[in-house]
């Protein structure tokens, strides 16, 4: 039984990022419409810059859902903040279109919240949400892996926003999502939180069904362009040393390692994946090396884009 009552304000706003998400919306809105957490205590906003018929989807059969729409192309980042400049609720949970919560995730979330005030942040857990997909399983694996929802509640230090949720005021103290139009602004402001030390948690019961890519031409082009922005956020926050800046050249190099730990925590986490890596292996590797070749472009881009400032400020 839930013990929130309903009210003029909403305790939690679900914020959802949207852009040509034609496939995957009528899925993520209708789960979200049928929570076991009363719908008078959540309010529902689509940050949209759609252009294949998504937004008169949710304007013409989602009535209680408030549609921001931009004309212009938003990325994550940017999406996420415009979304955050319309809630009410002091909790906000970002799920992405592509996302199916299960009936009660958001339920979950106020409760790990509740049981747990000291947290600014708290994950939900994400399984497959098309299994029937070969290229599917791979994708979903190598971005979701560390996320399966075994355990129990629990702190962790790594986190993403899919199926996060967030005290308001942790955007009042550490300002809000980066606004570039790679990959990767989520990690660029979790990075903040890191830093601060501030306490995150999983909630594995707090569950989301993630609908992936599934075929190898979508897989390994996304994959290659959450590269770029990996190697973005990392070189932009000055992670990295100097000589750390050249060895991401060579991030193709670790795909098999990378493989190895994902292949490591999808057994651990669940035994009975073991048949189906053994199978889907090499569409790990693959997608471990486009995404390293993607880091090592953007990685090459920047420092041959430094040296040729270097080389004309000197002409100077």
């Amino acid at each position: 039984m839930t013990p929130y009552i309903s009210q003029d304000m909403p305790v939690l706003s679900v914020v959802i990022p949207c852009y040509n998400a034609r496939a995957t919306i009528r899925r993520c809105l209708d789960a979200l419409e049928k929570q076991t957490l009363p719908r008078a205590c959540y309010e529902i906003i689509v940050a949209d810059s759609s252009t294949d018929g998504t937004t008169d989807i949710i304007a013409t059969h989602y009535l209680n859902v408030r549609l921001l729409h931009s004309d212009t192309r938003l990325y994550y980042g940017m999406a996420r903040n415009f979304g955050l400049d319309a809630v009410r609720a002091e909790t906000i949970l970002f799920i992405d279109s592509d996302c199916v919560a299960e009936p009660q995730c958001l339920e979950q979330h106020l409760a790990a919240h509740r049981e747990h005030p000291e947290a600014v942040a708290v994950m939900g857990g994400i399984v497959n949400g098309n299994p029937q997909a070969f290229w599917g399983w791979a994708i979903f694996l190598i971005e979701f892996a560390r996320f399966l929802p075994t355990g129990t509640t629990r702190a962790v230090h790594d986190i993403i926003t899919a199926n996060t949720s967030f005290k308001a005021s942790v955007f009042e103290q550490y300002g809000r999502f980066h606004t570039s139009s790679y990959s990767g602004e989520d990690k660029r402001f979790l990075s903040i939180l890191y830093g601060a030390n501030a306490p995150r948690l999983f909630a594995p019961s707090a569950t989301v069904a993630h609908v992936n890519r599934d075929s190898a031409n979508l897989v390994l082009r996304h994959l290659h362009w959450l590269g770029q922005g990996v190697a973005h956020v990392r070189l932009e926050n000055s992670e990295v040393n100097p000589i750390g800046r050249w060895l991401l050249l060579l991030s193709p190099l670790l795909a098999p390692l990378r493989m190895g730990r994902i292949l490591w925590r999808s057994v651990k986490a669940s035994p009975a994946l073991l048949g189906r890596l053994a199978v889907l292996w090499p569409c790990i590797l693959s997608g471990f090396i486009a995404m390293g070749m993607g880091e090592a472009r953007y990685t090459f881009d920047s420092l041959r884009t430094s040296r040729l400032n270097r080389a004309q400020s000197s002409s100077l």
